[in-house]
């Protein structure tokens, strides 16, 4: 984490971690129990994730405008946080589908 000099990089790097993680564990329960409440677990999960990721994205934002000299560490941050959107998206069609 010593790349991120920033602490609101830092929280929204762990952040992305845990949802990361949270969002893997969910789909695997699902997978494995099929039951409802797992799924209406992970609605409200993608809820949460939805509003996180969107103040987090503002926050960045704001970052790039406020210390444009690390532009390179806004970017990286960016990615990462982004990165968890197509993965979530896979994990709703592979629901839907199954």
């Amino acid at each position: 984490m010593s790349y991120f000099t920033l602490k609101h990089h830092q929280k929204i790097v762990k952040l992305t971690a845990i949802c990361f993680a949270l969002g893997n564990i969910i789909f695997l329960l699902l997978l494995i129990s099929k039951q409802d409440f797992v799924i209406g677990f992970g609605i409200l999960f993608f809820c949460f994730f939805i509003l996180s990721n969107a103040i987090a994205m503002f926050t960045i934002l704001i970052n790039m405008l406020t210390e444009p000299k690390k532009m390179q560490e806004h970017i990286t941050v960016l990615f990462l946080l982004l990165f968890n959107w197509p993965i979530a998206g896979l994990y709703i069609y592979f629901i839907s589908t199954v």
